[in-house]
C-alpha cells in the first residue's frame, strides 16, 4: 500500500486546521472593535442623560418636598440662676386635622435626545390647629397652670 498520498494529505489537513484556527481568532479580535464602540456609546449616552437631567432639574428648582402646615413658635426660658444664661429653642405644633387639594400636571423638555419629565403641583391645605394642649406641653422650667405662659406670648 502507498501511504504517501494519505499522509501528504494529513500534512495539508492540519496545516489547514491551524489556518482556520488563526483565522477564526483574528475575527473574533476583529469582532471585539465594534462592541468596543458601542460600549462607548452607550456610556458617553448615559453621562449625558444625567447631565441633562441636573441641567433641566436645576432650571426648574429641582426636587420638592412639602411635609404639611406647622406652627413654629420660639421660645426662651428664663436662667434658673444669675450666672446660667436663658436656654432657647423652638416649640413645634403640628395640626389637629388637614386637607389637601393637589392637581398635578406632567410635561416633558427636551434637549438633543433626551426627554426629561417635569412635573408641576398646586397645592391648596386647610388645616385646624389645637392650642388648648400647648401650655401643658410647655418646655422645661416653665409652669403648666392652664393660662398662656411667658413663652407664649413673646
Amino acid at each position: 500500500m502507498d501511504y504517501s498520498h494519505t499522509g501528504a494529505r494529513s500534512g495539508v489537513t492540519s496545516r489547514s486546521m491551524g489556518l482556520k484556527l488563526i483565522a477564526i481568532c483574528a475575527l473574533a479580535v476583529l469582532m471585539t472593535i465594534p462592541s468596543l464602540f458601542v460600549s462607548q456609546l452607550v456610556s458617553d449616552r448615559t453621562s449625558r442623560a444625567g447631565e441633562v437631567l441636573k441641567e433641566i432639574s436645576t432650571r426648574v428648582g429641582g426636587p420638592q418636598t412639602f411635609l404639611g402646615p406647622t406652627l413654629a413658635v420660639p421660645y426662651r426660658v428664663p436662667p434658673s440662676a444669675p450666672h446660667v444664661s436663658p436656654s432657647t429653642g423652638v416649640y413645634l405644633i403640628f395640626p389637629a386635622q388637614a386637607s389637601a387639594n393637589v392637581r398635578a400636571t406632567a410635561k416633558e423638555r427636551r434637549r438633543s435626545l433626551f426627554r426629561v419629565p417635569v412635573f408641576q403641583a398646586d397645592l391648596q391645605l386647610q388645616s385646624t390647629f389645637d392650642l388648648r394642649g400647648v401650655p401643658a406641653a410647655a418646655p422645661p422650667g416653665q409652669s403648666s397652670t392652664g393660662a398662656m405662659p411667658r413663652w407664649w406670648s413673646e
